[in-house]
């Protein structure tokens, strides 16, 4: 797997963004001033952090439970 070190994790996550074959815009958002590809990039990054805390949750949870 991928380290959850998160400079590694955000890399792995860009890389991942980036090589499919892109159909995005580099058109900036007016209200962001990112652009498109760019704001999916940051939702993406956002998601994993969230599925990552979520499991460490669940984990600490199971193992104060045993």
């Amino acid at each position: 797997g991928v380290s959850t070190k998160q400079d590694i994790l955000y890399d792995a996550i860009a890389k991942a963004h980036h090589s499919y074959p892109c159909t995005a815009t580099m058109v900036t958002d007016p209200e962001t001033k990112e652009p498109i590809l760019h704001i999916g990039g940051f939702t993406i990054r956002e998601e994993v952090d969230k599925a990552l805390e979520k499991d460490k949750a669940r984990k600490l949870k199971e193992k104060n439970a045993a």
